[in-house]
């Protein structure tokens, strides 16, 4: 949904970036509560800073600062799932069963993660209650 919003819209990068640079908590907060409240799964937003605590790593081994979501399926599977790796060269959607990820993704500190992860959906509902900006009815 995220990608096709991306096709069909007249939402473009700058020049040289992919479409969902520095998007991927936003991205990763958003999927986490549509596969939770629509597909009845249990989800954990993951992510590492690239240094030294976790993070996305390419496959020539160059980390970076990311954030994803590892999803428990109704009938119990484990996944990775991320919408906005295609800025590290990645599809655009990637789906890992959890074993299978867990080279390229390296969970970090979670304390730090749900910090800010809690910080952004406070900050979503308080832009909610004051009303839709930049919405021209």
């Amino acid at each position: 949904m995220f990608v096709r919003l991306l096709q069909v819209s007249d939402i473009r990068p700058a020049p040289g970036l992919a479409p969902t640079r520095d998007t991927c908590l936003y991205a990763s907060t958003m999927l986490a509560e549509m596969l939770h409240r629509f597909g009845g799964c249990r989800t954990t937003i993951r992510g590492g800073d690239g240094k030294l605590d976790g993070g996305y790593v390419h496959e020539q081994g160059e980390r970076f600062g990311h954030f994803w979501v590892e999803v428990v399926s109704a009938d119990g599977q484990a996944f990775v799932c991320d919408i906005a790796a295609d800025q590290f060269g990645a599809d655009p959607v990637v789906v890992l069963p959890l074993e299978a990820s867990q080279a390229r993704y390296v969970c970090g500190n979670q304390a730090e993660v749900s910090r800010q992860a809690d910080g952004l959906m406070a900050e979503v509902l308080a832009t909610q209650r004051k009303g839709l900006r930049g919405l021209s009815l």
